[in-house]
């Protein structure tokens, strides 16, 4: 895959940008082993966990409901190392620690799909140095530290001080692991931010701790605002079209200032991360509430983030726009819409299953629960759309049907494509089909991103979705980048048509001098659902995914 770190930037913001990383290399050439400066002394540790205890409401804020005692047999995973990554657990770790209570170090850079651990060389280089067939998804999720508040939770109902330890522990670690700016967990600042935000809020379950002591919590402070000036100096918004890595930035420097307010930059760090929120939420987010990168995970994704901070922000008084809190309305009201009869949303486009908090036990990214928790706590009025006969949501792509027994969701793609299409797929006129609750045709999900990419280009390919297609003929290029779909095809709805019994929609889909031609019809009362595919060429095959079992 070719290097495209530079595309679409001014010239003027290559050269500054350039200009930094030079000096900054330097910098940490020169000077590799920096102590770590007093922020934490005797005279003021007291102050200091006392501005943070003040946050700690918070955590009922955020707090899910989660059986006590499956939280308890989760610390005791966590304790051992043994990490729950993409719906798959992980030893890190081959003895129970536990039982020893001899903390055992962690590779923060092993990679379980390759059996390799990834480089340590400086943050802008290591991607050069990436083995192939690996993966920098599992390091990294790791290190996001989900599993923290999970820990934190244990705390809260047990005041057992083996979580606390394991607290600080794993922070020591992580930090003498990870030298600032060194290795793959320094390489993508939205991994450092969504970082940031968790130690941020697992603080709060340990601040009062006997293990957080003067020590820990100096040096706990200071990795803290390496995150902030990490964040702040290589933010990810040099690019045309913005995405949900500059959202993530954002969220990490807005929830780490909100929580240590005794920083110098936290002030400016918490202004500057709502003021381009603010923004955000109006570029990337559409008339009718929809992310414009295209897959319905990354929405959820981003809706989470402007949630939270604005749930911090609600917590501080710190006053959202109208605009702001009409857009994040309107976020979750859409997926709301979408949503299947067990309260999650389909997959259609990318899904890497990544989160910015998980708060709740077990938790799919694709459930809403802890966002209707979070609504309903917040007393948001979430206006729903009116679902008579078919939903249309034409500029993103989605038209659904949805009664008690059926739930059709037909995809036609975005109507006006914005960046470089890095998450959506070769989906137009597939569809996903529930039917008295159990799904029947399902969007396949993306399975890889960077360890293989012949897969990761199958996954999103139409021939891997439930559509017809051509040998050969793909609607969007896939060899311009694995994260790259140019929009050079285009879908024109011909009808949609509502009664009180009937609803039917026809699209046609045009590419490479074809067309393919489909019409769904919906008959309630007959319970009746008819596909009619109409196509220009011969040798045309059509591809149906069922669920497991």
């Amino acid at each position: 895959m070719k290097i495209t770190f530079f595309r679409d930037l001014s010239l003027i913001k290559k050269l500054r940008y350039l200009a930094h990383l030079i000096k900054q290399y330097i910098y940490d050439l020169i000077i590799k082993n920096v102590s770590y400066p007093i922020i934490v002394s005797e005279k003021n540790v007291n102050d200091i966990k006392g501005q943070i205890i003040f946050n700690k409401p918070l955590i009922e804020l955020f707090e899910a409901k989660n059986d006590p005692n499956l939280i308890i047999v989760e610390a005791k995973n966590i304790i051992n190392h043994k990490f729950k990554i993409f719906e798959k657990y992980y030893n890190y770790s081959s003895n129970n620690q536990e039982q020893n209570r001899n903390y055992k170090s962690i590779d923060w850079y092993y990679d379980f799909s390759s059996s390799k651990s990834l480089s340590k060389k400086w943050y802008r280089f290591v991607r050069k140095d990436i083995p192939k067939g690996s993966d920098l998804k599992y390091p990294w999720e790791l290190s996001r530290f989900h599993h923290l508040i999970i820990l934190g939770q244990a705390y809260s109902i047990s005041k057992d001080e083996k979580y606390g330890l394991e607290f600080v522990n794993q922070i020591n670690d992580w930090i003498d692991s990870n030298p600032l700016r060194y290795g793959i967990n320094w390489s993508t600042t939205m991994e450092v931010g969504i970082r940031a935000a968790n130690w941020s809020i697992a603080a709060l379950f340990f601040i009062k701790s006997r293990m957080v002591d003067q020590t820990f919590l100096n040096k706990f402070l200071v990795s803290i605002i390496n995150h902030g000036n990490h964040i702040e100096n290589n933010l990810e918004n040099l690019q045309n079209f913005r995405s949900n890595h500059y959202i993530g930035n954002l969220f990490g420097l807005y929830i780490l200032s909100a929580t240590f307010p005794m920083l110098e930059k936290s002030q400016k760090w918490m202004l500057f991360a709502k003021k381009e929120l603010e923004k955000e939420i109006e570029l990337q987010v559409d008339n009718q509430g929809w992310d414009y990168e295209g897959s319905t995970a990354y929405h959820k994704l981003v809706t989470e983030m402007f949630l939270y901070v604005f749930s911090v922000g609600t917590f501080l008084n710190h006053k959202f726009s109208d605009r702001y809190i009409k857009n994040l309305k309107l976020m979750i009201s859409v997926m709301d819409a979408i949503r299947k009869p067990d309260s999650t949303i389909p997959q259609i486009g990318d899904n890497d299953s990544g989160s910015s908090f998980n708060f709740e036990i077990h938790s799919n990214n694709l459930s809403l629960n802890h966002i209707d928790t979070m609504v309903n706590r917040l007393d948001l009025k979430i206006t729903p759309f009116i679902n008579k006969g078919i939903l249309s949501f034409e500029d993103a792509g989605y038209h659904l049907f949805k009664d008690d027994q059926l739930y059709l969701l037909f995809i036609t793609g975005q109507r006006r494509m914005k960046g470089l299409g890095s998450h959506v797929h070769n989906d137009s006129l597939s569809f996903v089909l529930n039917v008295y609750g159990n799904d029947i045709l399902v969007d396949p999900g993306s399975y890889v991103y960077t360890s293989n990419s012949i897969i990761r280009n199958q996954y999103r390919s139409a021939k891997f979705h439930n559509t017809v297609f051509w040998d050969g003929y793909e609607p969007r290029s896939l060899d311009d980048g694995i994260f790259k779909l140019i929009d050079t095809s285009n879908v024109e709805i011909k009808e949609i048509f509502n009664d009180n019994i009937k609803s039917k929609i026809v699209a046609k889909h045009n590419f490479l001098n074809r067309f393919h031609y489909r019409s769904i019809s919906l008959n309630t009362k007959e319970k009746i659902i008819k596909f009619v595919d109409e196509i220009s060429h011969r040798n045309a095959f059509l591809r149906f995914n069922f669920p497991p079992n």
